[in-house]
């Protein structure tokens, strides 16, 4: 008797553990510099540079940096171009909506600036890519998307 009630005890632990470990499992969470680089590896971007705290806040985004655990902003060292890549990583999941709607008006903004700046950027611009994935939001315009979207798709 003792031996079936061990044994019962022992299944259901058994059963009781791999139910809760099926559970979801956690992502990846690279550092944005890494993501930033991955994407721009794997297409042609024009000469890009880094943004600053100071140039992130008031001239590019508008944010407050308060909310954002991590950057990694790069934009067309020349002006002349519209390619980008920026990755945030927000301290809060609940922050990742703001983010994206701030990456939304970033992109109006720089359509409202190229449209008749550079009118051949306007495609690049209205096809970025914006995304998110965890406590990540990325902005991305270049001209092949598609590769850009999975580099930084295959970093999560």
């Amino acid at each position: 008797m003792k031996k079936t009630v061990i044994c019962a005890l022992l299944a259901l632990t058994l059963i009781t553990t791999a139910f809760c470990s099926c559970g979801e499992k956690p992502g990846k969470t690279p550092a944005t510099a890494d993501v930033a680089a991955a994407i721009s590896d794997s297409t042609e971007f024009s000469e890009l540079m880094p943004l600053n705290d100071n140039n992130i806040t008031r001239r590019y985004y508008g944010i407050d940096l308060d909310d954002i655990e991590e950057y990694e902003a790069l934009v067309c060292s020349s002006g002349a171009l519209a390619d980008e890549i920026s990755v945030f990583k927000m301290k809060e999941k609940d922050d990742v909506e703001d983010m994206l709607e701030v990456v939304r008006e970033r992109k109006q903004d720089l359509y409202d600036m190229f449209v008749d700046y550079v009118p051949d950027e306007i495609n690049k611009i209205e096809n970025a890519v914006i995304g998110s994935n965890g406590n990540y939001v990325y902005f991305i315009i270049c001209s092949d998307r598609a590769k850009a979207k999975a580099a930084a798709e295959g970093c999560f």
